[in-house]
């Protein structure tokens, strides 16, 4: 016990000394090469105690910081007590070229300068083999305005990567739309095998001129090399033997033509390939007058949304038969790293005259931005001949008989000579006015199509309401639990885990959730924003924060609740209700 009192006395004596001799405060780098955005680690340390704050202001200028710890050491050998204070500081530069570290101020005591050195992002992939770095690039480098470009961004690494986020390509001037889930494989370079995730993206630029691309940046922890215990293990900053990383690729640039001089801005359709097709839905060669048949025509374009694809309006001049055009449809898919817009037209045709009928061909101009040329994609003219509408004479005849003779049966009487005598006069009348009545009956039938869809309507007015509250109730007990832990999270009030799992939940109900920001996009409410950062904040705050998770609780509990009461008022055709939060 007497020797622990005279060490600690000892211990306390140095600590004064020190603080009266004044501080010294030395700055290093793990590496002075790092790619633009890539992030390397200072580290700041004393030659004795101190509790003051470290000013990391003059940082910002310069470089992102992503994360900091701070740990104190005391040893006594030899009877000879030390103590240090340690800072390391995880940082990405903003810019290339030689960016400088500058002095770093704990109170009076200031810290010696340093340089690193930026450079694009590929280099130190081929030079140093890191542990994860990313690639990005355009299918090509000019296009034109309204055409597709694909952009690809690719991440490599070596290592298990720990809670990552992706962010969105940053890009102005320009529509961007994610091209499938992506895909994932493995890949050889020299000597290191590199897991690889793949994301394709459809750039399809609204204004010429030139667009700068910035590409995501991946934030994740990764495993420590050679890691050992101490303060440093159990920091904020190693997260238990692990380390925070922050990569990006460099930006690209696209080029974009303007429309050609010779086209005019309301006939610019561009894409790598368009074509017209047709079907119908009976059989055309033995069409008869008041036979209605539907004539479907479809529009593909790759490289094209359907809602960039014109509609088209076939006017009808032609007494000899009727045209009544449905609603039609829209659809795109991603086809072999492309966008391929689908448009589909509908037309019920009612012959009501028989004949030769032509149909007039249909023409469309587009621009094929593969020869970089105006073409025309052509549905020719067809020429049908319409037969009188026998098989309706035929059938009202035979109806006319069948009600006399199920007549005839009821009473136990056969058909007397006058009823026969009526029958042909009423054959031969009818015979006389088989087109009028022909007529009529097409008539009758568009109003029963009419009538049957108002009614349909109705029933499901009636209906959907009731189909809605039910599905309300369902409750998917992934979103539940993922509720759940983020519920807990936010009650424990830790910030790493409270991220994790607001974001793991929201990408349950929608694709593209990678981090805060794209939380910020989903919900797009002001004071959320700013929970968010403070959230953000608190992640990489030095010492204590005062952040309270409950209050980032309670306005996404309020957030959630609205965004189901506006889907479920907004959308017509809801097949799948999100459910509301779990209890």
């Amino acid at each position: 016990m007497k020797h622990t009192l005279q060490r600690l006395s000892t211990l306390v004596l140095l600590t004064f000394v020190l603080v009266a001799q004044g501080l010294t405060l030395t700055a290093s780098t793990d590496r002075n090469k790092v790619g633009l955005n890539e992030s390397f680690t200072l580290t700041l340390q004393t030659d004795g105690h101190t509790s003051q704050s470290l000013d990391l202001a003059p940082l910002r200028k310069d470089f992102v910081i992503i994360g900091t710890s701070k740990g104190s050491s005391y040893s006594l050998v030899n009877g000879k007590a030390s103590s240090h204070v340690t800072w390391q500081i995880e940082l990405a530069p903003k810019h290339l070229g030689l960016v400088q570290i500058p002095a770093l101020h704990i109170g009076n005591t200031a810290s010696n300068p340093l340089s690193i050195e930026a450079i694009k992002a590929s280099r130190v992939a081929t030079s140093a083999s890191p542990n994860v770095y990313m690639k990005a690039h355009l299918s090509k480098k000019t296009a034109y305005v309204g055409s597709q470009v694909n952009y690809q961004v690719k991440v490599y690494y070596r290592k298990q990567l720990i809670t990552p986020t992706l962010s969105a390509p940053v890009i102005k001037g320009a529509q961007m739309k994610l091209l499938g889930p992506g895909s994932n494989y493995q890949v050889r370079r020299g000597n290191s095998v590199y897991n690889v995730s793949e994301k394709d993206f459809a750039i399809i630029p609204d204004t010429a001129g030139k667009i700068v691309i910035d590409a995501p940046v991946l934030t994740a922890d990764i495993p420590m090399q050679n890691a050992r215990g101490g303060f440093f293990g159990n920091s904020l900053f190693t997260m238990g033997n692990t380390r925070p990383v922050r990569v990006t690729a460099a930006p690209v640039t696209l080029h974009v033509k303007a429309i050609p001089a010779s086209i005019s801005p309301s006939n610019w359709l561009p894409a790598s390939k368009l074509t017209l097709q047709e079907s119908w839905s009976g059989d055309v060669n033995n069409w008869r007058v008041g036979q209605p048949l539907t004539r479907t025509i479809t529009i593909i374009a790759k490289g094209l949304a359907a809602s960039d694809i014109p509609a088209i309006t076939l006017a009808n001049t032609n007494p000899a038969y009727q045209v009544y055009q449905d609603k039609g449809s829209e659809q795109d898919v991603a086809e072999n790293g492309q966008i391929e817009g689908t448009k589909v037209l509908k037309l019920a045709i009612i012959p009501s005259k028989s004949g030769q009928l032509t149909f007039p061909a249909i023409k469309v101009r587009w621009f094929n931005t593969e020869t970089a040329k105006q073409e025309v994609a052509t549905l020719a003219a067809r020429e049908v001949t319409i037969l009188p509408a026998v098989a309706a004479q035929t059938t009202a005849q035979k109806t006319t008989n069948v009600k006399q003779a199920l007549a005839s049966q009821v009473n136990n009487k056969p058909a007397s000579r006058s009823t026969k005598a009526l029958m042909r006069k009423g054959n031969s009348v009818w015979q006389q006015t088989w087109f009028w009545v022909a007529a009529g009956l097409a008539v009758l039938w568009l109003m029963t199509i009419v009538l049957w869809r108002r009614s349909k309507r109705k029933d499901m007015m009636v209906q959907e309401p009731t189909l809605r509250t039910a599905r309300s109730t369902e409750k998917s007990p992934n979103k539940r639990h993922l509720w759940q832990a983020f519920k807990k999270a936010c009650e424990s009030n830790n910030a790493a885990e409270v991220k994790q799992t607001l974001i793991t939940y929201l990408r349950e109900k929608e694709e593209g959730i990678y981090s805060l920001y794209n939380v910020q996009e989903y919900y797009q409410d002001k004071e959320l924003n700013k929970l968010l950062q403070a959230l953000d904040k608190a992640l990489y705050a030095e010492g204590e924060s005062t952040w309270q998770a409950q209050t980032l609780f309670e306005k996404l509990k309020v957030l959630e609740s609205k965004k189901v009461k506006k889907t479920a008022v907004s959308r017509e055709k809801d097949t799948a209700l999100p459910p509301l939060y779990p209890k």
